[in-house]
């Protein structure tokens, strides 16, 4: 910092005031008008770290909602929305979310969601198969 810094903002000071009394004057004003400026922007790599963040956060509850999810996946049991439980399919889906993130998937490739919803069936007729004979879990001969 050079002269010019004390320079900032003179405050008079009383005639006949000793040399030091002026200068602490003006190190007085230049700290009025360093504490009364604005801040300084953040440096630019922060800026962009910052601005990453908030697209990832945003993308992450656009997915989340888009399957039937919390933001926090259901890993957290403190989450004030779901209480650790809000893994996909907790939730109602949103469509424009899934139309925007899954549709474009099913559509590239089909055969994964045929495939798993084969399998899907496949597992609904064996637990039905073998509940067959029972009534809200009782056993009716």
């Amino acid at each position: 910092m050079g002269d010019d810094f004390f320079q900032a903002v003179p405050i008079p000071t009383p005639a006949g005031a000793p040399q030091w009394a002026d200068r602490v004057a003006q190190l007085l004003g230049a700290v009025v008008q360093r504490l009364n400026a604005v801040p300084p922007s953040e440096p630019a790599e922060e800026q962009r770290a910052r601005k990453l963040c908030s697209r990832l956060i945003l993308q992450n509850r656009l997915v989340a909602s888009a399957l039937g999810a919390c933001r926090c996946w259901g890993l957290s049991p403190r989450c004030i929305e779901c209480g650790g439980v809000g893994r996909p399919g907790s939730f109602e889906v949103d469509t424009a979310a899934f139309e925007a993130f899954v549709a474009p998937l099913v559509r590239a490739q089909p055969q994964l969601f045929v495939a798993h919803l084969s399998q899907v069936q496949d597992d609904a007729r064996q637990a039905v198969h073998a509940n067959q004979g029972e009534h809200n879990g009782i056993r009716i001969q």
